[in-house]
């Protein structure tokens, strides 16, 4: 059986506390707060940035669309296989 394309499970590490409640546990009178404050400020700002953009290149989008209506788009089922090969065994770690 061939598994699912998508995105790969995060599995949970056992023994390792969660990125969360790790940073919760500060030694008294630790000025990490401000280095927090900082790295939230700037991960918001890229945020934002990501935001505003598009995902996806909508010119080559549009190509591939043109090329499907009029007929000259081909598929080329050994290089699909191959990615999908590929993709799997890096999934599995292979």
């Amino acid at each position: 059986m061939v598994a699912p394309v998508g995105s790969k499970p995060v599995l949970p590490v056992h023994g390792l506390a969660p990125l969360a409640k790790a940073a919760a546990v500060r030694p008294a009178g630790s000025n990490v707060g401000s280095a927090d404050e900082t790295a939230r400020s700037a991960v918001a700002s890229l945020a934002r940035d990501m935001a505003a953009s598009a995902p996806v290149d909508a010119a080559r989008v549009a190509r591939f669309h043109q090329a499907i209506a009029d007929g000259s788009f081909s598929v080329q089922p050994d290089a699909v296989a191959g990615k999908l090969v590929a993709m799997r065994n890096a999934w599995s770690g292979q």
